[in-house]
């Protein structure tokens, strides 16, 4: 059933600036999996994966966004236009998208599942469907956090073609988000000028996007979502269920090449001749 369009309001996003801040400036994200050395290989951005498995382990990382993006031109103590434009979009989507998720839990009865939750009065069914609410909550910050940068961050120079994709985890929703930031931070190291900075960061929300596009099927509870159809008006953002936001897919090149006739065959033979 279409529930019509629902203005996200600025106090609701307000609300979240605190929580928004602190993930772009200190947090430790557990990572999952894949244990990778802190050396890059040489001559790359990619870092040495032990061919000895660490499948079920646990480790952390440090995530510092605004340090790293500060330190991108360390001369100047001033962040530039560029710096300073994706620092404040990404707090704000972070923020947006935390918005986001008070809207489904309304929508869904999370919320008053997470009080029963706290007052220790959940049983039976009622405690499933309350993780499979908080994961899917989690899933939707993430998409509506991804969504944002994609239509927020200009597109433009060459894409980026090493990224990394991100290592979400969906215990919370600021689980999810941190793997989005975390994957930002280390797509922002070390880039030659602002336009690869941006690009870089767009291709690290573009490969988020597709990530959590490939395991929307993992969650049970996405189903009130997918007829939502969400507007920011100051900032002209808009989610529209799981539409992927305009230019969030890369277009691949494709080059044809035209079969030669014979009257091009024998313009090129009179040229040889010449």
């Amino acid at each position: 059933m279409d529930i019509g369009l629902t203005t996200i309001k600025e106090a609701d996003i307000e609300r979240h600036i605190a929580v928004a801040n602190a993930l772009v400036t200190n947090f430790v994200q557990v990572k999952t999996g894949k244990a990778e050395s802190k050396t890059e290989l040489a001559g790359t951005r990619r870092r040495f994966v032990s061919t000895v498995s660490t499948a079920g382990t646990k480790h952390t990382h440090k995530v510092e966004f605004t340090k790293t993006i500060a330190s991108i031109n360390a001369k100047d103590r001033l962040l530039s236009l560029a710096q300073h434009g994706l620092l404040y979009k990404t707090r704000r989507g972070l923020a947006v998208a935390l918005a986001v998720g008070d809207l489904f839990a309304e929508q869904t009865g999370l919320d008053a599942l997470t009080k029963k939750n706290v007052a220790g009065d959940l049983s039976g069914d009622e405690t499933e469907r309350f993780r499979a609410l908080v994961e899917s909550a989690s899933y939707i910050v993430a998409f509506a956090a991804s969504a944002y940068l994609l239509q927020m961050l200009p597109e433009e120079g060459e894409p980026a073609s090493d990224v990394d994709e991100p290592d979400f985890l969906f215990d919370t929703p600021q689980d999810a988000l941190k793997g989005l930031v975390a994957a930002l931070d280390f797509a922002i190291a070390d880039p030659s000028d602002d336009k690869v900075m941006i690009a870089r960061a767009r291709e690290a929300a573009r490969l988020a996007m597709d990530e959590l596009l490939q395991r929307r099927a993992r969650f049970s509870a996405l189903g009130t979502f997918e007829q939502t159809h969400l507007r920011l008006e100051t900032d002209g953002f808009e989610l529209n269920g799981f539409d992927v936001a305009p230019g969030a897919k890369r277009s691949k090149l494709v080059m044809q090449f035209k079969k030669p006739n014979n009257r091009d065959k024998l313009e090129l033979d009179a040229v040889h001749k010449y």
